[in-house]
């Protein structure tokens, strides 16, 4: 996020995409996550948790309020939830491996993430866009208050390709992916911040 993407969303929040959702996840997978009460999230992602299996458990917490706003397309869940939107690394590998696991025609498997100061390291094997185990580095930029992804080194096994073979496709689909965002009156854009290992998304609202 210092720009997702989601997402991602978003990439990130941005960088996983299927015909249906910006995650390579399907809405039609079989959740076995148990459902939590909002109440309960909003306390539980302000926690500070130190065992692994918190760990995990925050992420699946976390990316429950991402797919409640982005996935289902609420506004109101998304504003209600602005100041909630920030992954680790770690948590984005856990969540990216976790729930393409479920999919069965997934954009990507053995998904791995480093950040690098504003740096995106990407290494996955893409089913669609690009063909293969691919690697590259990008940046999240914003556009006219639009979410926009700059690849840069792509090697399609090892081999250096043009970078715009995945510029053009991811982008568009950011842009698929946020229109629902971009197109509501209250939108006034955002901003990435990324401290460290941890990347957040600040959207902006009017009041």
């Amino acid at each position: 996020m210092k720009k997702f993407f989601i997402i991602f969303s978003l990439l990130v929040l941005i960088i996983p995409l299927t015909t249906n959702a910006f995650w390579p996840f399907s809405r039609n997978k079989n959740n076995n996550v148990p459902e939590i009460k909002k109440a309960v999230l909003e306390d539980n992602i302000n926690q500070t948790i130190e065992s692994s299996s918190n760990d995990q458990l925050l992420a699946d917490l976390k990316y429950q309020i991402f797919e409640k706003g982005f996935e289902k397309k609420d506004i109101d869940a998304i504003i209600a939830n602005k100041n909630n939107f920030w992954f680790t690394s770690s948590e984005i590998n856990y969540l990216f491996n976790k729930e393409s696991s479920k999919v069965k025609n997934p954009l990507l498997t053995n998904f791995k993430l480093i950040i690098s100061d504003d740096i995106f390291k990407i290494t996955a094997d893409f089913k669609k866009f690009i063909k293969g185990r691919a690697s590259f580095n990008a940046k999240l930029k914003n556009e006219d208050n639009k979410i926009k992804l700059k690849v840069e080194k792509l090697k399609i096994y090892g081999i250096p390709m043009p970078s715009f073979l995945a510029n053009k496709p991811f982008n568009k689909a950011l842009d698929d992916y946020f229109n629902f965002l971009y197109q509501d009156d209250r939108y006034r854009g955002f901003d990435i911040s990324i401290d460290k290992d941890t990347v957040k998304i600040n959207l902006q609202f009017t009041e």
